[in-house]
């Protein structure tokens, strides 16, 4: 992943962090709501066989897909807030 560097020409650290920060928690946020919409098996029982787990599947494939998002958003908030960096 391409992080960004602070400089002086640059976003203000503050403002990175903070924007970073307000999209994990808005992606967090989805994250929980897609837990609710997670598939129920009487939406499908007059489908053909197996539609419920293709549903519930695909539904935990989106969970999964979300969850890699965040986790890089995460780590693109504790870069520009300098945490990363004091790890190394």
């Amino acid at each position: 992943m391409t992080m960004p560097t602070i400089n002086l020409n640059g976003t203000s650290q503050n403002v990175l962090v903070s924007k970073y920060g307000f999209a994990r928690i808005s992606l967090q946020n989805a994250l929980d709501s897609m837990y609710e919409a997670a598939p129920h098996g009487r939406d499908y029982q007059t489908m053909n066989r197996g539609a419920y787990a293709d549903a519930a599947n695909e539904h935990a494939e989106r969970i999964q897909s979300l969850r890699r998002v965040i986790r890089e958003i995460e780590t693109l908030e504790l870069h520009c807030a300098g945490v990363l960096d004091e790890q190394l």
